[in-house]
């Protein structure tokens, strides 16, 4: 008789094997619970309400690195993207869970979130990626989302403390779809949440004067219809409960998209959102595309008639290599007296600094008012210096004030087909300006009416600056690098042959000969105001 502590090896195995099957069932489901990178560690404090609305997004996103938690709220294919940045001012652990319990108590089948964040102790986890870079411009987490076609990402930047919510929708050189934008505007404004938005910012980082929202680039760069959310989560006189429940009902709103096709190239991305006052003119690609080819045909349309005119009654004193060399002379002219200007304003910003001895900046208004209209002054006393003593010398030959508004359009038009590859937005104006330039040859006062005109219509984009609320754009345009005052030469170029042109008779050009030494006076003239306004603000 076999003792009763005895056990077959069959037996014995079979207790070895479910225990060990036990273990394995149970580690399983606490590192599927964890996430395959250490996600949602905290998911079963989530799925208190309604656990069947959230899950962990790494069943459909897999182990992504880089990746440290990942929900989807919603039973159906993403929507959309909420994504908080490594590096952007945060919101807390458990406000960014409270947001994500409040949308999911109010999710509806249709309607799916997946909410990212990224790890910011770890750092770059690729060992492929260049120096610098972030891993969110090289990993797999773009190609992934990519392939889910999600009609919108909301790049979350919460600021505390700060007054209002804002809406970023430019990266360096890249725009926020159209579609995007206006949805965002339209969901937040249904869930009566106010939010700011300055298109002045989204045009100036898109001309590439202006950084933008650098958490937008990487999004915008993979093709993925991403605009940023700034500002402090709670507004104005309410509870946070109240902003996270307003919050979460736009968000809701924004899931309700439907997932995009492939058809990414479609997107609308070189719009131009013109700001009336009270009112925005919201111009497309296509929109532009058209006036931009209907300017065009004008300016060939008007080249060839004035040409005719010209010659019949003229002589032929309008010839296409005095159009041609005119403007490249004011081109030329405009780059010397850009570095002049240039170099006048660092002149005046280094005798504020040597006689206040602390740092100097812009400033606001009115200084910075004050100091734009010395720039301006200074590079066409420069200019006009410049051409005056150049035509004493006899460098610059006699010409009348057609050739000169000819060259003007010329130099327009150069610039504009440039621009349609550039920068689209601008290429109306460009040709715009060409065109006005050809119907300011009638006579003086039409050019001088068509200039004023020129120079008014892009204020609204300027105003702002001038009043301070763009220091950063401020500071490139007066302080920038030399290309930028390359770019500032190219484009002054042929506004102060127009002016020129407009104040001339119609037989001669007048370059500034006589009055070049007053004109030369206005530089220093101008050091020193502009040190004085430096000094007094």
């Amino acid at each position: 008789m076999r003792p009763e502590a005895y056990y077959p090896p069959c037996i014995m195995y079979r207790h070895i094997g479910l225990i060990s099957i036990m273990v394995f069932l149970l580690s399983a489901s606490i590192s599927m619970a964890q996430g395959s990178s250490g996600a949602w560690q905290s998911a079963s404090d989530l799925a208190t309400s309604r656990p069947e609305t959230i899950r962990p997004a790494t069943e459909i996103l897999g182990p992504l690195p880089g990746l440290t938690r990942a929900f989807i709220v919603g039973n159906s294919p993403p929507a959309i993207v909420v994504a908080l940045p490594a590096d952007a001012s945060a919101l807390s652990g458990t406000r960014w869970l409270e947001l994500i319990n409040e949308l999911a108590n109010r999710q509806d089948p249709d309607a799916s979130v997946l909410f990212l964040t990224l790890d910011e102790e770890d750092g770059p986890v690729f060992e492929d990626i260049e120096p610098g870079a972030s891993p969110w411009k090289t990993g797999g987490v773009m190609r992934t989302l990519a392939e889910l076609h999600v009609s919108l990402v909301l790049v979350m930047d919460m600021t505390e403390g700060a007054s209002s919510l804002r809406l970023d929708s430019a990266a360096y050189r890249r725009l926020s779809p159209l579609d995007a934008v206006k949805a965002v505007r339209q969901a937040f404004a249904e869930a009566d949440v106010p939010i700011a938005w300055l298109p002045v910012t989204s045009f100036f980082a898109k001309a590439g004067l202006t950084r933008g929202n650098d958490h937008l680039e990487p999004w915008l760069a993979a093709e993925l219809p991403a605009v940023a959310l700034g500002g402090d989560l709670r507004l104005s006189g309410e509870s946070v409960s109240t902003s996270e429940e307003r919050l979460g009902a736009a968000v809701a709103r924004l899931a309700r998209l439907k997932p995009q096709d492939d058809k990414r190239e479609d997107a609308d991305v070189n719009y131009l959102v013109y700001p009336f006052p009270g009112k925005e003119l919201t111009l497309d690609d296509r929109t532009l595309l058209f006036l931009a080819l209907g300017f065009f045909a004008a300016i060939c349309m008007s080249a060839t008639i004035r040409f005719r005119a010209i010659e019949a009654t003229e002589s032929g004193n309008v010839r296409s290599a005095g159009v041609v060399r005119e403007s490249l002379q004011s081109i030329v002219i405009a780059l010397l007296a850009s570095g002049a200007a240039a170099f006048a304003g660092r002149a005046a910003a280094l005798i504020a600094t040597v006689v206040n001895s602390e740092n100097v900046s812009v400033g606001g208004s009115p200084g910075q008012i004050l100091i734009f209209g010395t720039r301006i002054a200074s590079f066409l006393a420069a200019y006009f210096a410049i051409s005056g003593y150049a035509a004493r010398a006899g460098l610059l030959r006699h010409t009348d004030r057609a050739t000169a508004l000819r060259a003007s359009a010329l130099a327009f038009t150069f610039l504009g087909v440039v621009a349609m590859v550039v920068l689209p937005q601008a290429a109306p104006y460009a040709f715009a300006c060409a065109l006005c330039t050809m119907l300011g040859t009638v006579a003086g006062p039409v050019s001088a009416a068509f200039l004023m005109l020129a120079v008014a219509l892009p204020m609204p984009y300027f105003l702002p600056i001038l009043a301070g609320r763009h220091p950063e754009i401020a500071t490139a345009l007066l302080y920038g690098s030399w290309v930028g005052a390359l770019l500032q030469a190219l484009l002054a170029a042929p506004f102060a042959l127009w002016l020129g042109a407009s104040l001339s008779g119609g037989s001669r050009l007048r370059r500034g000969g006589k009055p070049a030494f007053f004109f030369a006076l206005g530089l220093p003239i101008a050091v020193l105001v502009e040190a004085a306004v430096l000094l007094l603000q």
